[in-house]
């Protein structure tokens, strides 16, 4: 689903017309960002779970 939301925006990015491409720029560009999040999201909370065990080990 991300995939194609990017693919629009940098569509619209190529375009000619000014707002339009800085709009479409900045939706491929958080498309981008959410679908690596997703992907990523099983890493991400392991990451997130060793910090609070190691915080936890502090106290």
């Amino acid at each position: 689903m991300t995939s194609t939301i990017t693919a629009a925006g940098s569509a619209a990015a190529a375009t000619n017309i000014p707002i339009v491409s800085q709009v479409g720029a900045g939706i491929s560009a958080v498309s981008s960002i959410t679908g690596l999040a997703i992907e990523n999201a099983g890493k991400i909370k392991e990451g997130f779970n060793k910090l609070g065990d190691k915080i936890k080990s502090l106290f």
